[in-house]
């Protein structure tokens, strides 16, 4: 039975609100919701009853299969539609939920320990080389580190200009090794020997080295000259010093270059022992800013290359983890928000702090070390306004507004759309691909069955 102007009325009354969005799959048609990541497969008398629901309209679901009856058909009754808003509603779905800003809380710490480096790489967003000498005191960052700690800390990354040429990384490894606290380390990997691949090794959770190229002309042309042999000795070195092959991840700039040889990367990357890769955007700041600093890939030819990353990431998911470049593609358990901002927090070589990697500017500045504590940093007003300015972009971005996926992607990464836009209000920029990717993977588990 078709539904009457009469209880549309009535449902309208009963939900107001119809927060929900059809999306079609190869596999079926499922709902999501606007402003929580939650989906669910549905039939097609579902499909009618979303109609009559929303016609003005139209997680914990990994996989929720709601029907209204046995028999596939979009014509349904009022019993139906009520029956079915009312599975919705006991579920969850129809509650409209706004934007979650999480309480502040910074769970790792990414430390510019130094802007000196043994290299003068063309794509370095930090312009660090061999003459820049501003560091961290090591008082100032085992300091730093204690108090992280206290205050519930659970990461440490540590990372440059070259980390390896700081003169305190013995003492600070000696510092965090066995309390509980995971320590990253990003290293060009070209200062690891033996005896210092097997220090490391031991109080070290993850080494990430980067590998910009299949061969040494390729990588060299970009990093300088024996740079390769030195990054694929010291990975060696730390895989026979006895670091997993898990814990052991090449990175590598996505340029045009790279760009034609991805197989192969993935292929020299699983024959040198790496257990993961990961391809990074290359970030216009620094000497990636000059005109002869590395170029990296945009608009059509970036959406590409992320496309085509995604494809070899179901080709090779059991021999190689891959990061495309892009985050937040999860379908189920995803963090509200899943964004690192502000629970990643990052400390220049200068002491000033920032809440992400990728937003170190004027604006996003949350204060100094060596004037206050960690705890008052993270008391203060600064932090907090960051974090919620930065969490409720999606909720002023209009391309996120119209988007069925944006509780999943959530505007994607800020420092990517600050880097192609200028402006955080904007999309990351490949939405394209996110679409395809979440629908894909939500028909996958409808077809798994699971």
């Amino acid at each position: 039975m078709t539904k009457t102007n009469s209880t549309i009325s009535e449902s309208e009354r009963i939900y107001p609100y119809f927060p929900l969005q059809v999306v079609n799959t190869i596999e079926g048609t499922i709902l999501v919701h606007r402003h929580q990541p939650w989906w669910a497969a549905i039939n097609a008398s579902a499909v009618g009853c979303v109609r009559q629901l929303a016609g003005r309209d139209g997680g914990g679901m990994r996989l929720r299969k709601i029907t209204v009856s046995e028999e596939s058909r979009e014509e349904v009754s009022e019993k139906d539609v009520h029956t079915f808003a009312a599975q919705l509603n006991a579920a969850g779905l129809l509650a409209a939920t706004p934007t979650v800003i999480p309480t502040p809380r910074a769970d790792s710490l990414f430390l510019h320990l130094t802007e000196h480096c043994n290299l003068s790489c063309n794509h370095c967003c930090m312009d660090s080389g061999p003459d820049r000498h501003r560091a961290l005191s090591i008082a100032t960052v085992l300091r730093l580190v204690d108090e992280h700690i206290a205050l519930g800390g659970h990461e440490l990354v540590l990372s440059g200009g070259e980390p390896l040429t700081w003169p305190g990384l013995d003492a600070l490894l000696e510092r965090t090794h066995n309390t509980g606290i995971t320590v990253r380390l990003l290293t060009n990997g070209t200062q690891l020997d033996e005896q210092r691949a097997h220090f490391i090794a031991a109080r070290v959770d993850e080494v990430q080295i980067s590998l910009d190229g299949t061969n040494a002309a390729m990588h060299d042309a970009i990093r300088g000259p024996g740079s390769f042999l030195g990054a694929t000795t010291g990975a060696r070195y730390l895989l026979a010093a006895g670091l997993p092959n898990t814990h052991l991840t090449f990175s590598a700039q996505i340029s045009s270059a790279l760009a034609t040889v991805v197989e192969s990367f993935l292929i020299l990357a699983e024959q040198l022992g790496a257990g993961a890769v990961r391809f990074l955007p290359v970030r216009p700041s620094g000497r990636a800013a000059d005109q002869g600093g590395l170029q990296g890939l945009s608009g059509p030819a970036l959406a590409d290359f992320f496309d085509r990353v995604h494809a070899l990431k179901q080709q090779w998911r059991e021999r190689l983890h891959i990061s495309s470049g892009l985050s937040g593609l999860g379908l189920s358990n995803v963090p509200q928000p899943w964004c690192p901002v502000g629970k990643k927090l990052t400390v220049t070589a200068e002491g000033v702090v920032y809440p992400c990697a990728l937003l170190m500017g004027n604006t996003f500045s949350l204060g100094n070390i060596h004037t206050q504590d960690l705890a008052t940093i993270l008391r203060g007003s600064a932090y907090q306004q960051v974090v919620e300015k930065i969490h409720r972009r999606i909720d002023h971005t209009p391309a996120c507004l119209r988007c069925e996926w944006r509780a999943f992607c959530q505007g994607g990464c800020v420092g990517m759309a600050l880097s192609n836009a200028g402006a955080i209000n904007t999309p990351e920029g490949p939405c394209g691909c996110r679409r395809r990717w979440y629908t894909d993977a939500a028909a996958r588990v409808i077809a798994s069955g699971d």
